[in-house]
């Protein structure tokens, strides 16, 4: 008789958990794509140049880039749960201040100020991801953040285009930041770690210890020489030069895509929304299937099987991942305008 997998024995608190990290990461991404969807309204209120929304689109990520691994030490020392509240209601913050921001000073330091308060955010999801979830179950875990991370834009860029449209670039920052502080106070409310959580049976505890959980709790050799650590490893310069790549064509997708199609292909901001989303619907389905499923399913058959298939899919879906920009390229180079 075949035994039934533990799996189907257990409850399944733990994809609730990965759930609202998924929403929280999705509405994260929403405060960042809506100076994307206004900037053509911001450009005729306030007379801004190209290279003056180029500063605008990058002071986010400054902050954002240089408070990444500090995030991380300070989640090592301070855990999931406080850093997490602190940030969410720091990011919801930040966008209801850019919706009143008087001119390019105000908006530049409402995304520096967004940068700072949304740093923590995907290093907590993934902490709490190992607190969470077994080695086998990590990669699909993972992906419902990283896919709701593409899914932002398929939801999030209609929803703003149709505030801005409707009542003003101000409200698609007032209508974020409301949106993200609903986020916090879900966080506040349901989230604990594993530890302290009241509906987590010990059935589904024990599965998760026995499955290689990440142990809760500061790193027992510190924050410091963790770093030290991680900046030695070879891998981990592999992994942060693929990375980087990767974010570039994410961020150039984000940021200019949206203002792209309105200036350049004379589409209305609520068609460019439509076709903005195109792109970021593939790479949701290829997050959640290549990077979930087919990742815990290639790691339950082993290393050697592990190892080629993974590879040729990541290259088939960074190959895939240019196709919109090439369709787009194709249609400008033919002389067609989207009415």
């Amino acid at each position: 008789m075949t035994a039934i997998p533990a799996t189907l024995r257990i409850p399944r608190v733990r994809w609730g958990i990965g759930v609202l990290l998924g929403a929280g990461v999705l509405i994260n991404y929403f405060d960042r794509i809506n100076l994307s969807v206004g900037a053509p309204q911001l450009q005729q209120e306030f007379g801004l140049t190209e290279g003056e929304l180029g500063w605008l689109f990058s002071g986010f990520f400054w902050s954002y880039a240089l408070l990444q691994i500090p995030s991380g030490m300070i989640l090592d020392r301070f855990g999931v749960t406080a850093v997490y509240r602190v940030s969410s209601f720091l990011w919801s913050l930040a966008s209801a201040l850019t919706a009143l921001a008087g001119g390019f000073g105000g908006i530049l330091a409402g995304r520096v100020l967004l940068g700072v308060a949304e740093g923590p955010g995907f290093p907590a999801s993934a902490k709490a991801t190992g607190y969470w979830f077994p080695r086998g179950e990590r990669a699909m875990a993972t992906s419902i953040f990283d896919a709701a991370a593409k899914f932002a834009n398929v939801i999030g860029v209609p929803l703003v285009a149709l505030a801005v449209v409707q009542f003003g670039w101000r409200w698609g920052f007032g209508l974020t930041g409301m949106l993200s502080f609903l986020s916090f106070l879900a966080f506040l409310i349901v989230y604990r770690d594993p530890s302290r959580h009241p509906r987590l049976s010990s059935a589904e505890r024990d599965y998760i210890l026995a499955g290689g959980a990440t142990r809760e709790g500061p790193a027992e050799s510190g924050e410091v020489a963790m770093l030290g650590y991680l900046l030695r490893n070879r891998k981990v310069w592999g992994l942060t030069i693929g990375f980087s790549a990767y974010g570039y064509s994410f961020y150039l997708f984000l940021t200019w895509l949206p203002n792209y199609l309105v200036q350049s292909m004379h589409m209305s901001i609520l068609k460019s929304a439509g076709f903005t989303a195109i792109p970021w619907i593939c790479a949701t389905i290829a997050g959640l299937g290549v990077g979930g499923w087919l990742i815990d399913h290639l790691i339950a058959r082993g290393p050697l099987c592990a190892r080629p298939c993974s590879w040729w899919a990541c290259c088939s879906v960074s190959r895939y991942s240019a196709l919109p920009s090439r369709l787009i390229q194709f249609g400008r180079s033919s002389g067609f305008r989207w009415r």
